[in-house]
């Protein structure tokens, strides 16, 4: 996580820091999922519905920040 964050800022800036912290989960995902395969417990079809529900709530969550900064831009908040 740390290696991948960091890789990503100095290479990014900011964003590239978030995208690494948010990526830093996918190696040890693959191996979960490749140790399943070994064992021939891995269902490849539950697999695709977890898969296809973070996909429609990372949609969700797109549209929902990217409407918000529509109605309210960022230049009214004041800190």
């Amino acid at each position: 996580m740390l290696t991948a964050s960091l890789t990503g800022y100095y290479f990014f800036g900011f964003m590239g820091f978030v995208y690494g912290v948010a990526l830093s989960g996918l190696p040890p995902l693959i191996y979960y999922l490749w140790l399943q395969s070994q064992k021939r417990i891995l269902i490849v079809k539950y697999e695709m519905y977890k898969a296809a529900f973070l996909c429609g709530v990372a949609l969700i969550a797109y549209l929902g920040s990217s409407l918000l900064l529509i109605i309210w831009p960022i230049t009214r908040i004041r800190i």
